[in-house]
């Protein structure tokens, strides 16, 4: 929800009062009839009260919704009452005047730039290791390589503390400089690497010559176990080529199976004083198999290789049958492997999948738009779908549906969404005769869009008995600011899609962002589904539930009441309640009151699969 400052709210809330469209619901709803407006008009408040209880109500509502491209909703509603006034009336500008302020106020400030990825977090004790700090960035970045020191690379507008959690999050590896104050438990830089244990990083310690004002002799933590410390103490420049040599080891087979060995005996030690502690186990179980793993791509890298690659190909025939396969195979031909598999513990969307039904049912319909921010859940919902109709069956007892094919496109795949691809795999659903002079005729560079598609349409509407289906997902990815295609061919085929005579195609299509000028082409060809809400009570705890099968993470059996502030906390958007596990998982130190500390970011997903 947007917060104004006690000057803004003061002002909207005079200005509101002095609105006619403020006299009653049933005025105010005059107003809600653009196409952005539009969506919200039953969910406004009624009117029963006074004139001012009723603005409260109004401005509340308008601060909580948003549009599916992020904006608050006060900001279309003032940009379209504010126009129902002559612009040479005080109130007109007035409106405008709060417009514009709400705007800038509503504006995020401008991010600072990014941290480099990858890079090598150099840990140390200010006290007495920042010098040795200083030394070994020189050094490193004079060998070519990525160092990174919060003294010097802390980007401009970056608050320090936030620059170093998120460096130590994002880097490859951490560089200890081992010094007496760096090896207490309790001082700065051994939080830090402790946290560079929980986010599985590896940690080199580095013995530096003692200087003099510290006391010689620095020990190895307990915690970091028999990693090995490399010795800095004498000249700097075969030490760093020395550190190279061992960086670049770490990426080998061997040296990712010795990380894995630390990592193991780590959790081993914290076993000691709790050694029922189920995390632990869970952690020490893994630890175990993947060691068995990695000692045999240890032995023989070729091998594991041809094996991993046997594994996939057999993983991904098993994904490529339907959900509810009724006579062994799948009867409807498909092309290009899904996008996304949609998880078992996938909940709810009843209502959506019924309209996505209705809408595949009507032989008039062409378009279908699911419009929500990332994270909701708009491909896992479409994709489950389409797996289930491979089968010729709807999911949730929604009844047979016989689809005679499905092409599946995807701005994240391999196969990304392109006229060339979205032809080549409409072709493949036809027989080889009818599909010849087709591909022929496409090649012609004279044609266009809507020339090359039309006998396209023409051979599925005498050749296919049930509907043809098309996946376009992730297709924000194809759009300018402005929400219009900047794909010219993309953009063309979806409008001989929707111009042309009748024909079985169909396209769905997902999207954080609706394009808007194909959506006011033949709308009553369209159906578009807004899907900005996350999961309600149940069906959110159930995801977290899920993300927990062996009761580890103490959330399989907890009650709802305490699941509730982590549904809360994600909207209930699917993939953020799934980031809450994984970083459960990843990290057997961390809690679930740690990940919910402080406000909701208004970015939650994108938040929560940082931590994960």
């Amino acid at each position: 929800m947007l917060s104004l400052t006690s000057e803004l709210d003061t002002q909207c809330s005079a200005l509101f009062v002095q609105c006619d469209e403020f006299n009653s619901t049933q005025a105010l709803r005059a107003v809600f009839v653009t196409t952005d407006l539009a969506p919200f008009a039953d969910g406004l408040p009624e009117s029963t009260g006074s004139k001012k209880t009723f603005v409260s109500l109004v401005k509340l509502y308008l601060l909580e919704k948003h549009l599916v491209d992020g904006r608050v909703l006060i900001l279309p509603f003032l940009n379209t009452l504010r126009g129902r006034y002559p612009e040479q009336a005080a109130l007109h500008g007035e409106l405008d005047d709060l417009y514009r302020r709400i705007l800038a106020h509503a504006q995020p400030a401008p991010l600072p730039p990014p941290l480099s990825l990858n890079h090598h977090f150099i840990c140390y004790a200010p006290r007495d290791g920042a010098q040795h700090a200083q030394r070994l960035h020189a050094a490193l970045k004079q060998a070519g390589a990525l160092p990174w020191l919060d003294l010097l690379d802390t980007p401009p507008g970056h608050d320090h503390e936030a620059a170093r959690q998120e460096a130590l999050r994002e880097c490859a590896n951490l560089l200890l400089i081992l010094t007496p104050a760096s090896a207490r438990i309790r001082s700065e830089s051994a939080r830090e690497w402790r946290r560079a244990l929980g986010y599985k990083k590896p940690i080199i310690p580095l013995l530096f010559a003692p200087g003099a004002h510290f006391t010689p002799g620095a020990d190895l933590p307990l915690m970091l176990g028999n990693r090995p410390v490399l010795d800095f103490t004498g000249p700097l420049a075969p030490a760093v080529d020395n550190l190279r040599q061992h960086l670049a080891d770490l990426g080998s087979p061997a040296g990712q199976l010795h990380e894995l060995e630390y990592r193991l005996a780590d959790a081993e030690r914290e076993l000691r004083p709790d050694p029922d502690n189920p995390r632990i186990l869970q952690d020490i179980e893994r630890l175990e198999k993947e060691i068995t793993v990695q000692r045999a791509i240890a032995r023989d890298p070729e091998a594991a290789a041809r094996a991993a690659k046997e594994r996939n190909q057999a993983a991904m025939e098993r994904e490529r049958q339907p959900a509810r396969p009724t006579a062994g195979r799948a009867r409807t031909k498909f092309i290009n492997p899904p996008p996304l598999v949609a998880p078992a513990y996938f909940q709810n969307r009843h209502v959506e999948n019924r309209l996505i039904a209705d809408f595949l049912r009507d032989p008039a319909r062409r378009l279908l738009t699911v419009v929500g921010r990332g994270g909701v859940g708009k491909t896992a919902m479409v994709c489950r779908l389409l797996k289930s109709l491979e089968s010729g069956q709807l999911p949730d007892d929604l009844g047979a549906l016989p689809v005679s094919g499905i092409v599946y496109l995807s701005n994240i795949g391999s196969r990304r969404v392109s006229f060339p691809n979205l032809h080549a795999g409409l072709l493949r659903l036809l027989p080889a005769e009818r599909a010849q002079p087709l591909e022929t005729l496409y090649k012609d560079p004279k044609k266009s869009v809507a020339a090359k598609l039309a006998p396209v349409w023409q051979t599925f509407a005498e050749t296919a008995p049930s509907p043809v289906l098309i996946l376009l997902d992730n297709v924000e990815d194809l759009l300018d600011p402005d929400h219009a295609f900047t794909d010219a061919e993309i953009d063309a085929a979806l409008r001989a899609l929707l111009d042309a005579h009748p024909h079985p195609v169909q396209v769905l299509l997902t999207t954080r962002a609706a394009p808007r000028e194909i959506l006011l082409r033949h709308p009553q060809r369209q159906l578009t589904i807004p899907l900005d809400e996350g999961l309600e009570s149940p069906y959110a705890e159930e995801v977290l539930r899920a993300g927990d099968p062996t009761g580890a993470l103490s959330l399989k059996d907890a009650p709802n009441t305490r699941l509730a502030p982590a549904c809360e906390f994600t909207r209930g958007y699917p993939r953020a309640l799934e980031a809450i596990t994984a970083a459960l998982n990843a990290d057997r130190s961390a809690s679930l009151d740690d990940l919910l500390t402080g406000s909701p970011p208004d970015n939650v997903v994108q938040a929560m699969v940082g931590q994960a």
